[in-house]
């Protein structure tokens, strides 16, 4: 995967943290201290520009970082905000606090500045954290904390403490963090840095202390989401195998006994699939072990609506920080489209090839490889963002569906990335086509547009099942300067966005920048072109009320598909039913709205579609 950089359009938004409830042993700084509150000034804390002098740490008697020309008026609400905090301003060091005005600052971004603390006497406390306020807004920046026991002649250790804040996004104002410093302490000579490898926005501390380390806390880290797309069909998502796996640390200074790690799928508070591993003992300062579940979950079962994949970890100890013992993501079963975006346009940014010119992006989706129907691509929805100054009215953009050839492999290693026209690329097949004029257009608002078969010239594109299918934008010529939404929400550590500049970057941004580019599918046709006869599908009651029961009467054992959809094909629910024969199936029927549905099974030998009523 190639490197990628991009253009922003800012847009300002916040992830939540949670702050810490319990309070340890402050050994250097806490309330009171000059040193750790900066209270007045850097008082004894080096300020030190790496590269450009002018790209320094400096104390705001505000707590702001409100210089530059992006980054607003918001001070960080440390407790001791009152008596100033220590600011890094790339904004305004990159644009002197004018709009447009990039890389005409005093210290053009990137920049590289270091903050250096006194010497502190850490003699007898081998297990130590760090603990501070911050608020930072994140471009494309690092921010790393790094620890000296001699006196600075060598550090170790450099943690990069918020490199899951998405591009445009901020931590709370309010971000309390503790960080362990696994092998720092039990020495006079112990010094700590924050650094900042700055490419907008800012960072600010304030309240910095060294407390004793907790003797029991365990936390979860990265962990692999499931699902390939935030957003599936419910024809389409059955296929979509599941496993998990995600980092477990245990950060205090003792041992921890009966470690027990769970996993669990989650529609509202019904548990659908659950599943642990036993770890048993967890060793005292264990960073980072991965731990991945033997079994995997076939989402064949799963109903339309919002489910969530959630990780947690216990003891049989108290654990000083329950709110880092869980993390969770979402993900949903639609009845019509494929997304892997959450649609919260508040966590949408613009983004862009960072060297400007013709661009395209798009997304990877997957059929499921066991459905006998027929389904069609109907229509594609994107969303961008304009610069006020640049008037969208009269730029055209067009739409591609492409299926991703047979030979081409799981990992895109053979890929030709040679060919840089996405209609004419020999690793994909063009499918489907149209074109958008932009009229007016409100940034981050959808645009729909009807996908129109290639070969046939009709609205729709057949799909085929245990297919990839890429969905792309193209922005060329005038239409170069509009710049593609993304959704930051969801880090993808598998195939997601596809992005297509001066080379093709078959990892889009990133894991964590997912094209907002959505597709829109319903069956192919209500219609029996080779039926089946009459007795092969039969209901009761006509109308329904809660339940439809549904008896099976094929001529030999076969893959059927029994799907519930609506009059425009929209698919409600479907049931993959292997070796159906004679049998009998129970549908709830129950959260429908009054009015006339289809039933219909498919199988290789045809399809049976027959209406019925449901009347509460």
């Amino acid at each position: 995967m190639k490197n990628f950089t991009k253009k922003m359009l800012g847009l300002s938004f916040l992830m939540t943290w949670a702050l810490f409830a319990d309070a340890q042993t402050v050994l250097w700084g806490g309330a009171g201290d000059p040193n750790g509150e900066f209270a007045g000034g850097l008082n004894d804390w080096t300020a030190v520009a790496v590269g450009d002098p002018d790209a320094l740490w400096v104390w705001e008697a505000d707590g702001k970082a409100d210089l530059g020309a992006y980054s607003g008026t918001q001070a960080i609400q440390s407790p001791s905000v009152a008596n100033g905090a220590v600011v890094f301003d790339s904004d305004f060091y990159d644009n002197g606090g004018v709009q447009g005005a990039f890389g005409m600052g005093v210290a053009p971004s990137p920049q590289l500045g270091e903050l250096i603390s006194p010497t502190i006497d850490l003699t007898g406390q081998p297990y130590v954290s760090i603990q501070f306020n911050q608020f930072h807004r994140n471009y494309n920046s690092s921010c790393l904390v790094a620890w000296s026991n001699d006196n600075g002649t060598t550090w170790v250790d450099t943690v990069n403490i918020n490199e899951n804040i998405a591009t445009n996004s901020s931590t709370p104002a309010n971000s309390l963090k503790v960080i362990p410093l696994f092998g720092g302490g039990n020495t006079a000579q112990f010094k700590v840095k924050f650094i900042f490898d700055a490419d907008y926005y800012f960072w600010i501390i304030d309240d910095v202390s060294i407390i004793e380390r907790p003797s029991f806390d365990l936390k979860l880290g990265d962990f692999f989401y499931s699902p390939a797309s935030y957003a599936q069909p419910v024809s389409q998502i059955g296929t979509d195998t599941m496993g998990f796996s995600v980092d477990v640390y245990n950060i205090g200074s003792a041992d921890q006994s009966d470690v027990m790690l769970k996993v669990e799928i989650l529609k509202g508070n019904t548990v659908v699939y659950t599943d642990e591993i036993n770890i048993g003992t967890l060793p005292k300062e264990s960073p980072d072990s991965t731990y991945s579940f033997d079994d995997l979950f076939a989402p064949n079962m799963l109903t339309t609506g919002v489910h969530r994949l959630r990780y947690s970890i216990s003891s049989s100890n108290t654990d000083f920080d329950l709110s880092n013992n869980a993390v969770e993501q979402q993900f949903r079963v639609t009845n019509d489209y494929f997304a892997k975006d959450d649609g919260d346009n508040d966590f949408v940014g613009g983004l862009q090839p960072g060297g400007g010119g013709d661009y395209a992006v798009g997304n990877l989706y997957n059929t499921s490889s066991n459905w006998v129907d027929q389904y069609q691509a109907t229509k594609a929805v994107f969303s961008c963002a304009v610069n006020p100054d640049d008037p969208i009215a009269g730029k055209t953009v067009s739409i591609y569906l492409m299926g991703v050839n047979d030979d081409v492999l799981p990992d895109w290693s053979n890929f030709d990335d040679q060919v840089l026209d996405v209609s004419t690329n020999p690793s994909l097949t063009l499918l489907g086509f149209n074109t958008h004029e932009f009229q007016n257009y409100t940034n981050y608002a959808d645009v729909s547009v009807d996908l129109v078969d290639i070969e046939e010239g009709d609205a729709g594109v057949p799909l085929e099942p245990g297919k990839r299918y890429l969905l792309m934008v193209e922005y060329n010529d005038e239409a170069s300067s509009i710049f593609q939404a993304f959704n930051t929400k969801i880090n993808y550590f598998q195939f997601s966005t596809v992005l297509l500049g001066s080379d093709w970057f078959l990892g889009g941004f990133g894991v964590e920048e997912a094209a907002i580019a959505r597709m829109f599918i319903s069956l192919y046709s209500t219609a029996d072109e080779v039926s089946l006869p009459d007795n092969s599908l039969k209901f009761y009651p006509n109308p329904a009320n809660a339940y439809l029961n549904v008896d099976i009467n094929l001529e030999e054992p076969t893959l059927a598909n029994i799907t519930l959809a609506d009059l425009n094909g929209r698919v409600i629910s479907i049931d993959e039913v292997e070796n159906a024969y004679q049998q009998s199936r129970q549908y709830d029927v129950s959260d429908l709205a009054n009015g006339t549905y289809i039933v219909r099974i498919a199988t290789k030998a045809g399809t049976k579609t027959k209406k019925f009523v449901v009347q509460h």
